[in-house]
Protein backbone atom coordinates (compact mmCIF):
# COMPACT_ATOMS: atom_id res chain seq x y z
CA UNK A 1 0.00 0.00 0.00
CA UNK A 2 1.06 3.43 -1.18
CA UNK A 3 1.02 6.64 0.70
CA UNK A 4 -0.74 9.50 -0.89
CA UNK A 5 -2.95 12.64 -0.13
CA UNK A 6 -5.81 13.89 -0.97
CA UNK A 7 -7.43 17.07 -0.91
CA UNK A 8 -10.96 17.55 -1.19
CA UNK A 9 -12.77 21.22 -1.47
CA UNK A 10 -15.85 21.69 -1.67
CA UNK A 11 -16.80 25.57 -2.81
CA UNK A 12 -18.71 26.32 -4.85
CA UNK A 13 -22.69 24.97 -7.88
CA UNK A 14 -22.60 23.38 -11.71
CA UNK A 15 -25.28 22.57 -14.79
CA UNK A 16 -25.58 25.18 -17.84
CA UNK A 17 -29.09 27.18 -16.82
CA UNK A 18 -29.64 30.81 -17.46
CA UNK A 19 -30.62 33.13 -15.10
CA UNK A 20 -34.35 33.58 -14.37
CA UNK A 21 -36.28 36.60 -15.44
CA UNK A 22 -38.17 36.64 -11.60
CA UNK A 23 -36.33 39.12 -8.97
CA UNK A 24 -34.98 37.67 -5.91
CA UNK A 25 -35.05 33.90 -7.04
CA UNK A 26 -31.64 31.47 -7.46
CA UNK A 27 -30.90 28.78 -9.67
CA UNK A 28 -28.09 26.31 -10.13
CA UNK A 29 -25.73 27.41 -11.97
CA UNK A 30 -22.52 25.78 -13.71
CA UNK A 31 -19.07 27.61 -12.56
CA UNK A 32 -16.00 27.53 -13.49
CA UNK A 33 -13.41 26.51 -11.00
CA UNK A 34 -11.46 30.17 -11.53
CA UNK A 35 -14.72 31.85 -10.65
CA UNK A 36 -14.49 31.01 -6.97
CA UNK A 37 -12.68 34.13 -5.36
CA UNK A 38 -9.72 33.43 -3.06
CA UNK A 39 -10.06 34.01 0.28
CA UNK A 40 -8.20 31.68 1.89
CA UNK A 41 -8.27 27.96 2.83
CA UNK A 42 -11.85 26.29 2.28
CA UNK A 43 -13.88 24.87 4.72
CA UNK A 44 -14.75 21.66 2.89
CA UNK A 45 -10.77 20.53 2.69
CA UNK A 46 -9.86 17.33 3.57
CA UNK A 47 -6.25 16.08 3.51
CA UNK A 48 -3.60 13.64 4.39
CA UNK A 49 -5.05 10.13 3.62
CA UNK A 50 -4.11 6.67 2.35
CA UNK A 51 -4.68 4.74 -0.84
CA UNK A 52 -5.45 1.01 -0.99
CA UNK A 53 -6.06 -1.38 -3.88
CA UNK A 54 -10.27 -1.51 -4.74
CA UNK A 55 -11.58 -5.04 -5.05
CA UNK A 56 -11.47 -7.04 -7.76
CA UNK A 57 -15.53 -5.96 -8.72
CA UNK A 58 -14.99 -2.12 -7.84
CA UNK A 59 -15.31 -1.22 -11.42
CA UNK A 60 -11.81 -0.07 -12.01
CA UNK A 61 -9.79 -1.25 -14.98
CA UNK A 62 -6.06 -0.82 -14.63
CA UNK A 63 -4.18 -3.24 -11.91
CA UNK A 64 -2.08 -0.05 -10.53
CA UNK A 65 -5.57 2.01 -9.33
CA UNK A 66 -5.53 3.23 -5.92
CA UNK A 67 -8.39 4.77 -4.19
CA UNK A 68 -9.50 6.20 -1.33
CA UNK A 69 -12.70 7.20 0.74
CA UNK A 70 -13.50 10.67 2.65
CA UNK A 71 -15.62 11.56 5.04
CA UNK A 72 -16.87 15.07 3.87
CA UNK A 73 -19.82 17.07 5.39
CA UNK A 74 -22.27 15.88 2.93
CA UNK A 75 -21.35 12.21 2.19
CA UNK A 76 -18.55 9.73 2.13
CA UNK A 77 -16.92 10.19 -1.25
CA UNK A 78 -14.90 7.66 -2.73
CA UNK A 79 -11.98 8.65 -5.43
CA UNK A 80 -10.00 5.90 -7.73
CA UNK A 81 -6.82 7.02 -9.52
CA UNK A 82 -7.37 4.54 -12.73
CA UNK A 83 -7.14 4.38 -16.69
CA UNK A 84 -9.71 4.00 -19.48
CA UNK A 85 -7.45 0.89 -20.53
CA UNK A 86 -6.09 -2.18 -18.63
CA UNK A 87 -2.67 -1.88 -20.34
CA UNK A 88 -2.24 1.80 -20.25
CA UNK A 89 1.24 3.11 -19.65
CA UNK A 90 -0.33 5.59 -16.53
CA UNK A 91 -3.39 7.18 -15.43
CA UNK A 92 -5.74 9.24 -17.47
CA UNK A 93 -9.06 9.34 -15.74
CA UNK A 94 -10.43 9.96 -11.70
CA UNK A 95 -12.94 7.80 -11.09
CA UNK A 96 -15.02 9.76 -7.75
CA UNK A 97 -18.18 7.16 -6.54
CA UNK A 98 -19.98 9.73 -4.35
CA UNK A 99 -21.71 6.81 -2.60
CA UNK A 100 -18.75 6.22 -0.76
CA UNK A 101 -18.73 2.54 -0.92
CA UNK A 102 -16.17 2.08 -3.18
CA UNK A 103 -18.08 0.75 -6.08
CA UNK A 104 -16.83 2.51 -9.52
CA UNK A 105 -19.03 0.90 -12.27
CA UNK A 106 -21.41 3.80 -12.09
CA UNK A 107 -18.67 6.13 -11.19
CA UNK A 108 -18.41 9.66 -12.13
CA UNK A 109 -15.44 9.75 -15.13
CA UNK A 110 -13.17 12.87 -15.12
CA UNK A 111 -9.93 13.00 -17.38
CA UNK A 112 -6.73 13.88 -16.49
CA UNK A 113 -4.86 16.24 -18.76
CA UNK A 114 -1.03 15.56 -18.52
CA UNK A 115 1.06 18.74 -17.63
CA UNK A 116 4.55 19.86 -18.42
CA UNK A 117 5.15 17.72 -21.06
CA UNK A 118 5.56 13.81 -21.41
CA UNK A 119 7.11 12.34 -18.44
CA UNK A 120 5.56 14.94 -15.90
CA UNK A 121 3.90 13.68 -12.84
CA UNK A 122 1.55 16.59 -12.63
CA UNK A 123 -1.96 16.16 -14.41
CA UNK A 124 -5.14 18.58 -14.35
CA UNK A 125 -8.29 17.15 -13.46
CA UNK A 126 -10.77 18.16 -16.40
CA UNK A 127 -13.46 20.32 -15.26
CA UNK A 128 -16.56 17.79 -15.19
CA UNK A 129 -20.28 18.50 -14.29
CA UNK A 130 -22.17 15.68 -13.12
CA UNK A 131 -25.32 15.53 -10.15
CA UNK A 132 -24.77 14.39 -6.68
CA UNK A 133 -27.76 13.49 -4.18
CA UNK A 134 -28.57 15.63 -1.42
CA UNK A 135 -31.41 15.31 1.19
CA UNK A 136 -34.70 14.11 -1.32
CA UNK A 137 -32.65 15.34 -4.37
CA UNK A 138 -29.89 16.25 -6.44
CA UNK A 139 -27.51 19.16 -6.82
CA UNK A 140 -25.38 19.89 -9.86
CA UNK A 141 -22.00 20.35 -9.31
CA UNK A 142 -18.56 20.82 -11.01
CA UNK A 143 -15.77 18.57 -10.23
CA UNK A 144 -12.24 19.44 -10.86
CA UNK A 145 -8.43 19.47 -9.57
CA UNK A 146 -5.07 18.36 -9.65
CA UNK A 147 -2.80 14.94 -9.66
CA UNK A 148 0.55 14.95 -9.03
CA UNK A 149 2.58 11.28 -9.07
CA UNK A 150 6.93 11.65 -8.32
CA UNK A 151 8.63 9.30 -9.91
CA UNK A 152 8.33 5.99 -8.94
CA UNK A 153 4.58 6.63 -7.09
CA UNK A 154 6.30 6.82 -4.09
CA UNK A 155 4.07 9.97 -3.18
CA UNK A 156 1.09 11.12 -4.85
CA UNK A 157 -1.38 13.84 -4.21
CA UNK A 158 -4.91 14.68 -5.54
CA UNK A 159 -6.87 17.58 -4.92
CA UNK A 160 -10.43 17.18 -5.77
CA UNK A 161 -13.02 19.76 -6.12
CA UNK A 162 -16.64 19.69 -5.83
CA UNK A 163 -17.99 23.15 -6.82
CA UNK A 164 -21.63 23.96 -6.39
CA UNK A 165 -23.31 27.63 -6.42
CA UNK A 166 -26.58 29.53 -7.62
CA UNK A 167 -27.30 32.30 -9.49
CA UNK A 168 -30.24 35.39 -10.29
CA UNK A 169 -31.02 38.60 -9.79
CA UNK A 170 -31.01 40.35 -6.47
CA UNK A 171 -32.71 44.41 -6.08
CA UNK A 172 -30.24 46.53 -5.11
CA UNK A 173 -32.09 49.64 -4.56
CA UNK A 174 -32.83 51.13 -8.18
CA UNK A 175 -31.04 48.44 -9.51
CA UNK A 176 -31.17 44.90 -10.15
CA UNK A 177 -27.57 42.77 -10.66
CA UNK A 178 -26.30 39.06 -11.13
CA UNK A 179 -26.06 37.62 -8.02
CA UNK A 180 -23.97 34.70 -7.61
CA UNK A 181 -23.56 32.63 -4.17
CA UNK A 182 -21.18 30.35 -3.79
CA UNK A 183 -20.64 27.28 -1.48
CA UNK A 184 -17.27 27.60 0.59
CA UNK A 185 -18.03 25.60 3.63
CA UNK A 186 -17.98 22.47 2.04
CA UNK A 187 -21.83 21.09 3.40
CA UNK A 188 -23.44 21.87 -0.63
CA UNK A 189 -25.72 24.22 0.90
CA UNK A 190 -25.55 28.13 0.65
CA UNK A 191 -26.89 29.88 3.96
CA UNK A 192 -23.83 30.02 6.67
CA UNK A 193 -23.52 33.41 8.05
CA UNK A 194 -19.64 34.04 8.21
CA UNK A 195 -17.30 33.78 11.51
CA UNK A 196 -15.11 36.59 10.83
CA UNK A 197 -12.23 36.16 13.47
CA UNK A 198 -11.52 39.36 14.64
CA UNK A 199 -9.59 39.44 17.97
CA UNK A 200 -8.80 42.84 19.50
CA UNK A 201 -5.78 44.19 17.17
CA UNK A 202 -5.45 40.90 14.75
CA UNK A 203 -7.22 39.13 12.87
CA UNK A 204 -6.49 35.25 13.69
CA UNK A 205 -7.17 32.98 10.52
CA UNK A 206 -9.07 32.80 7.82
CA UNK A 207 -13.05 34.02 8.18
CA UNK A 208 -14.90 31.25 6.98
CA UNK A 209 -18.80 31.09 5.50
CA UNK A 210 -20.43 31.11 2.32
CA UNK A 211 -20.06 34.06 -0.17
CA UNK A 212 -22.02 36.28 -3.06
CA UNK A 213 -20.18 38.00 -6.20
CA UNK A 214 -22.33 40.86 -7.54
CA UNK A 215 -21.82 41.17 -10.94
CA UNK A 216 -20.41 44.77 -12.13
CA UNK A 217 -23.50 47.30 -14.41
CA UNK A 218 -22.93 44.89 -17.84
CA UNK A 219 -23.96 41.67 -15.51
CA UNK A 220 -19.91 40.39 -15.80
CA UNK A 221 -18.45 38.70 -12.80
CA UNK A 222 -15.01 39.27 -13.87
CA UNK A 223 -13.94 41.51 -11.95
CA UNK A 224 -17.05 41.62 -9.54
CA UNK A 225 -18.40 44.91 -8.37
CA UNK A 226 -18.39 43.52 -4.98
CA UNK A 227 -18.18 40.67 -2.62
CA UNK A 228 -20.13 39.98 0.32
CA UNK A 229 -20.02 37.07 3.14
CA UNK A 230 -23.56 35.85 3.33
CA UNK A 231 -25.10 37.88 6.02
CA UNK A 232 -22.88 40.60 5.93
CA UNK A 233 -22.54 43.64 3.79
CA UNK A 234 -21.79 44.55 0.35
CA UNK A 235 -20.57 48.05 -0.50
CA UNK A 236 -21.47 49.51 -3.69
CA UNK A 237 -21.62 52.66 -5.72
CA UNK A 238 -21.11 54.17 -2.66
CA UNK A 239 -23.92 52.55 -0.69
CA UNK A 240 -24.09 49.43 1.76
CA UNK A 241 -26.51 46.38 1.39
CA UNK A 242 -26.95 44.01 3.77
CA UNK A 243 -27.03 40.16 1.83
CA UNK A 244 -29.58 37.33 3.17
CA UNK A 245 -29.46 33.69 1.40
CA UNK A 246 -32.60 32.01 2.36
CA UNK A 247 -31.85 28.67 4.44
CA UNK A 248 -33.37 26.51 1.25
CA UNK A 249 -30.88 28.53 -0.90
CA UNK A 250 -33.58 29.88 -3.46
CA UNK A 251 -33.93 32.98 -2.67
CA UNK A 252 -31.80 36.16 -1.87
CA UNK A 253 -32.29 40.02 -0.71
CA UNK A 254 -30.20 42.95 -0.06
CA UNK A 255 -31.30 45.22 2.59
CA UNK A 256 -29.91 49.00 2.51
CA UNK A 257 -27.66 49.38 5.50
CA UNK A 258 -26.80 52.98 6.46
CA UNK A 259 -22.99 53.40 7.54
CA UNK A 260 -21.04 56.37 7.40
CA UNK A 261 -17.86 56.50 5.63
CA UNK A 262 -13.47 57.36 5.52
CA UNK A 263 -10.77 56.79 3.46
CA UNK A 264 -7.62 55.19 2.96
CA UNK A 265 -4.95 56.72 1.53
CA UNK A 266 -2.23 53.94 0.01
CA UNK A 267 1.01 54.72 -1.20
CA UNK A 268 1.79 51.95 -3.35
CA UNK A 269 0.74 50.28 -6.18
CA UNK A 270 -0.44 46.06 -5.01
CA UNK A 271 -0.58 43.62 -7.75
CA UNK A 272 -2.93 41.69 -5.56
CA UNK A 273 -4.91 42.66 -2.39
CA UNK A 274 -7.72 41.72 -0.13
CA UNK A 275 -9.12 43.52 2.94
CA UNK A 276 -11.58 42.11 5.49
CA UNK A 277 -13.63 43.58 8.39
CA UNK A 278 -16.05 42.62 10.59
CA UNK A 279 -19.01 43.10 7.49
CA UNK A 280 -17.25 43.63 4.57
CA UNK A 281 -14.94 42.09 1.86
CA UNK A 282 -12.94 44.39 -0.67
CA UNK A 283 -10.85 43.12 -3.57
CA UNK A 284 -7.68 45.50 -4.82
CA UNK A 285 -7.93 45.96 -8.67
CA UNK A 286 -3.82 44.75 -9.90
CA UNK A 287 -1.71 47.62 -9.31
CA UNK A 288 -4.34 49.62 -7.39
CA UNK A 289 -2.46 53.11 -6.29
CA UNK A 290 0.18 54.68 -8.32
CA UNK A 291 3.28 52.62 -9.92
CA UNK A 292 5.38 55.70 -8.89
CA UNK A 293 4.48 57.17 -5.72
CA UNK A 294 7.32 59.78 -6.24
CA UNK A 295 5.74 60.95 -9.57
CA UNK A 296 2.01 60.68 -8.71
CA UNK A 297 -0.21 61.17 -6.08
CA UNK A 298 -1.47 58.32 -3.60
CA UNK A 299 -4.56 56.71 -4.79
CA UNK A 300 -7.36 56.77 -1.93
CA UNK A 301 -10.14 54.18 -1.16
CA UNK A 302 -13.73 55.09 0.28
CA UNK A 303 -14.35 52.35 2.82
CA UNK A 304 -17.30 51.94 5.39
CA UNK A 305 -16.65 53.04 9.14
CA UNK A 306 -15.30 49.77 10.64
CA UNK A 307 -12.07 47.93 11.48
CA UNK A 308 -10.07 46.19 8.64
CA UNK A 309 -7.03 43.71 7.77
CA UNK A 310 -5.57 42.36 5.13
CA UNK A 311 -5.99 39.10 4.09
CA UNK A 312 -3.69 38.57 1.29
CA UNK A 313 -1.62 41.77 0.33
CA UNK A 314 1.07 41.46 -2.65
CA UNK A 315 3.37 44.42 -4.02
CA UNK A 316 5.73 44.07 -7.20
CA UNK A 317 8.51 46.90 -7.46
CA UNK A 318 11.64 47.25 -9.90
CA UNK A 319 9.68 46.81 -12.88
CA UNK A 320 8.37 43.43 -11.57
CA UNK A 321 11.84 41.99 -10.54
CA UNK A 322 11.10 41.52 -7.42
CA UNK A 323 7.86 40.56 -5.53
CA UNK A 324 6.88 40.95 -1.84
CA UNK A 325 3.70 38.55 -0.07
CA UNK A 326 2.82 40.08 2.81
CA UNK A 327 0.05 38.66 5.07
CA UNK A 328 -1.23 35.37 5.54
CA UNK A 329 -2.94 33.87 8.58
CA UNK A 330 -0.12 35.02 11.00
CA UNK A 331 -2.44 37.88 12.98
CA UNK A 332 -2.12 40.70 10.02
CA UNK A 333 -2.75 43.80 11.60
CA UNK A 334 -5.65 45.71 12.41
CA UNK A 335 -7.07 49.04 11.27
CA UNK A 336 -9.28 51.45 11.68
CA UNK A 337 -11.36 53.80 9.40
CA UNK A 338 -13.00 56.32 10.94
CA UNK A 339 -15.95 58.82 9.70
CA UNK A 340 -15.17 61.61 7.41
CA UNK A 341 -11.31 61.02 8.23
CA UNK A 342 -8.16 60.08 6.07
CA UNK A 343 -6.06 57.59 7.10
CA UNK A 344 -2.19 57.48 5.53
CA UNK A 345 -1.95 53.64 5.47
CA UNK A 346 1.88 52.42 5.43
CA UNK A 347 0.71 49.13 3.94
CA UNK A 348 3.65 47.40 1.82
CA UNK A 349 7.35 48.76 1.67
CA UNK A 350 9.81 49.98 3.21
CA UNK A 351 9.85 47.59 5.98
CA UNK A 352 11.47 46.92 9.27
CA UNK A 353 13.61 43.78 10.24
CA UNK A 354 13.89 42.73 13.99
CA UNK A 355 15.78 39.86 15.79
CA UNK A 356 13.90 37.27 17.52
CA UNK A 357 16.25 35.09 20.11
CA UNK A 358 14.75 31.77 21.64
CA UNK A 359 17.00 30.75 24.43
CA UNK A 360 17.55 26.50 25.49
CA UNK A 361 19.84 26.36 28.26
CA UNK A 362 23.06 28.12 26.69
CA UNK A 363 22.42 27.87 23.01
CA UNK A 364 20.57 30.37 21.05
CA UNK A 365 18.44 30.43 17.72
CA UNK A 366 18.26 34.07 16.19
CA UNK A 367 15.47 34.34 13.51
CA UNK A 368 14.75 37.37 11.25
CA UNK A 369 11.12 38.56 11.54
CA UNK A 370 10.55 41.23 8.79
CA UNK A 371 7.06 43.15 9.02
CA UNK A 372 5.67 46.15 7.06
CA UNK A 373 4.76 49.85 8.42
CA UNK A 374 1.44 48.73 10.19
CA UNK A 375 2.74 45.60 10.94
CA UNK A 376 2.17 43.32 8.86
CA UNK A 377 4.18 40.20 8.45
CA UNK A 378 5.85 39.73 5.22
CA UNK A 379 5.78 35.74 4.51
CA UNK A 380 7.70 35.80 1.24
CA UNK A 381 9.96 37.96 -0.95
CA UNK A 382 10.22 37.06 -4.10
CA UNK A 383 13.52 38.20 -5.63
CA UNK A 384 16.34 38.48 -8.53
CA UNK A 385 18.92 36.73 -7.54
CA UNK A 386 19.52 36.38 -3.58
CA UNK A 387 20.16 39.05 -1.13
CA UNK A 388 23.41 39.44 0.84
CA UNK A 389 22.89 37.60 4.04
CA UNK A 390 22.16 39.50 7.16
CA UNK A 391 24.81 40.25 9.96
CA UNK A 392 23.81 39.94 13.63
CA UNK A 393 25.49 41.69 15.96
CA UNK A 394 25.62 41.23 20.06
CA UNK A 395 25.49 44.60 22.16
CA UNK A 396 26.45 44.67 26.12
CA UNK A 397 24.79 46.73 28.13
CA UNK A 398 26.69 49.79 27.46
CA UNK A 399 26.29 49.36 23.62
CA UNK A 400 29.22 47.44 22.48
CA UNK A 401 29.90 44.83 20.32
CA UNK A 402 30.40 41.72 21.91
CA UNK A 403 30.05 39.07 19.16
CA UNK A 404 28.85 39.10 15.48
CA UNK A 405 28.38 36.64 13.11
CA UNK A 406 26.68 36.29 9.47
CA UNK A 407 23.30 34.78 9.16
CA UNK A 408 22.72 31.88 6.53
CA UNK A 409 19.93 30.70 4.36
CA UNK A 410 18.20 27.46 4.92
Amino acid sequence: MKKVVLSLCVLGLAAAWAFGSEEGILKPVAIEPRSVPSLGPNGGSLYGHQFGKPGEDAGTVNPHAVFTTLQTMFSPVSVAIDSRQADAAGPDVVRIDFTGQGKFQDAVVAELRQQGGPGSGSFEIVPTPTQVKRDDGTIPVMVAGNYYNNSGGAFRQVTLTVLTGLEGLCRFGDSVRKVRAIDMTGNLRISEIANMPFRRESLMGYPSGDVVVVADANGKFDPPAGIAYVGRNVFLDGKAWRITVSDDGTKITAEKVDVQTGQVKLAHGFSSGTLVSRNYIFQLPPQYGPKDAAKEEAATLTLPVDQYAFLSLSQSEMQGRSQLQLTGVNAPAVFAVEAGKTLDLAAGTPLTAAIEVQLAGRQATFSLKVADGIGNRVEMIIANGRQPEPVVEVLDEKGEVVHSGKMAYS
